[in-house]
């Protein structure tokens, strides 16, 4: 074999081989996008589950607290200082907000993550459902 057929094999390989490792960063790129992308989703659901949680947690402070032994009749009172009046609640005191500050919630009342607005049922005889209807993560919590 001549010298510049020699040279013109070991471009095309190297060509080749640049090739192949651009296709090769290309797939796992594109792996990494979707594997953050699920992490994302994994991440939204755990602190919507979370968010749902402690608004049912704050539903039955409510309805212990509250001398008709009854839910909220919306999930804002919760968040409101106080939650019950001291003429409303069982201990003859004002019982504070129980739900925490968020900023979220300053703005826009109680809203899920993505800005929505949470179905809340309340049935005759004091339990219910909380339901996040996003689109993106749909769950519901029963109290």
């Amino acid at each position: 074999m001549m010298y510049a057929e020699k040279m013109k094999m070991r471009a095309e390989i190297t060509i080749s081989a640049i090739l192949g490792y651009i296709g090769f960063l290309a797939i796992i790129i594109t792996l990494g996008a979707f594997a953050v992308g699920g992490l994302q989703t994994i991440t939204n659901y755990t602190a919507q589950q979370a968010e749902l949680t402690s608004l049912k947690d704050a539903v039955i402070m409510y309805r212990v607290q509250s001398l008709t032994n009854m839910p909220p009749d919306s999930l804002d009172v919760l968040y409101d200082d106080p939650s019950i009046a001291a003429a409303d609640s069982k201990t003859g005191t004002e019982i504070p907000r129980l739900l925490d500050i968020n900023a979220r919630w300053d703005a826009n009342g109680i809203v899920d993550l993505w800005g929505n607005d949470y179905d809340y049922a309340v049935n005759t005889d004091g339990t219910g459902t909380i339901t996040c209807t996003s689109g993106a993560i749909d769950m519901s919590i029963d109290f």
